[in-house]
């Protein structure tokens, strides 16, 4: 399924010509959107952010945590706040493809995912259990007359998959925000807010891992599918996975070489581009003290051949366990990766 409900318009003066430079970006903007928020912060949220757009610089630019609004409370949801975010800066310009509700026509509510192009946008497309079906949990029983009940596990939100065309070559970037490691509602054993027992908690956070871990997989058959038809694919996996470099979700996804467990797997692996940044300043999230990194940038090889620099932008990053408030920008820091494409 195609998804572009951003406008799509020219860069003026831009040649066709396959470019020197390309900047990949990821970056969370925590829910940002227009409802519910006084104008006040809303015009403040706009300045911090586009201040951090700005710096980015970035050619492709994949975000999560974009909500929809309708406008005046009516018609199809869109994306009016990041319109306001964008406009009057480069990104005005760019192409954009972004996810939709699952059987809707229209974004979510909230957390959609959006990737901006500098380039033009050969086609998008979201994918939800379109490689790995939803998966049926039967519950653990708690006594010899309990009834066994089924679950049907499905994930949180689609992945966005855009072709973009560079040049002369086709750019494959994976736009992904998987299941926050925090325990998944589960009907009965959890009411007005609170959980039934600290197993029925514990189920529940096993379910989390099951929807992040199993999108994961997703996104990495996803991924292969692409590799398998084309090996030098330049292709690059973004976003947020609320994992860490050593987390099952990530290592799902990667296949790395340090995994594999013959070397007939090796060949799809994608590389941690973000490992490239120094280890003290490797992190986009801080919590309670911890220098953590959910957000990723990962690439195929030949695209990780051509990756010239990596950074983040973590200057003034507040700690997400006890932030201010309001929240103004956004609790984690974008991540950036420059290439040289090949000729």
């Amino acid at each position: 399924m195609f998804a572009a409900c951003l406008q799509r318009r020219r860069t003026p003066g831009r040649a066709t010509h396959l470019p020197q430079r390309c900047r990949i970006a990821t970056f969370n903007l925590e829910s940002f959107g227009a409802a519910g928020q006084d104008r006040d912060l809303f015009d403040r949220r706009l300045r911090h952010l586009r201040v951090r757009l700005l710096e980015i610089d970035a050619d492709v630019l994949c975000l999560q945590e974009v909500n929809g609004d309708r406008a005046e409370g009516r018609g199809p949801r869109a994306f009016p706040a990041l319109k306001a975010l964008i406009d009057g800066t480069p990104y005005e310009h760019f192409r954009g493809s972004s996810t939709v509700r699952p059987g809707k026509g229209e974004p979510a509510d909230v957390h959609n995912l959006v990737t901006l192009s500098r380039w033009e946008i050969a086609g998008a497309r979201q994918v939800y259990h379109d490689y790995v079906q939803r998966m049926v949990w039967q519950r653990p029983s708690t006594g010899p007359d309990d009834e066994a009940e089924v679950m049907v596990v499905s994930w949180e939100r689609p992945i966005l998959h855009t072709r973009i065309g560079v040049g002369g070559r086709q750019l494959d970037v994976v736009n992904v925000h998987f299941r926050a490691p925090r325990a998944a509602f589960i009907p009965g054993l959890k009411a007005h807010g609170e959980w039934r027992s600290s197993a029925a908690w514990a189920e529940g956070l096993f379910l989390s891992g099951m929807k992040r871990d199993g999108q994961a997989l997703e996104a990495r058959m996803l991924a292969e599918s692409i590799l398998r038809d084309r090996p030098d694919a330049l292709l690059a996996v973004c976003g947020d996975f609320n994992a860490g470099a050593r987390e099952m979700a990530t290592r799902i996804l990667a296949a790395g070489r340090q995994d594999a467990e013959q070397p007939s797997l090796v060949g799809g692996e994608l590389t941690a581009i973000d490992e490239r940044i120094a280890e003290a300043r490797r992190y986009t999230v801080l919590h309670a003290g911890q220098h953590l990194l959910p957000d990723h940038i990962l690439a195929s090889e030949a695209l990780a051949r051509a990756c010239k620099h990596a950074d983040v932008f973590n200057d003034g990053l507040d700690d997400e366990a006890d932030p201010a408030e309001p929240i103004v920008e956004s609790l984690h820091a974008p991540l950036v990766a420059e290439f040289e494409l090949p000729d």
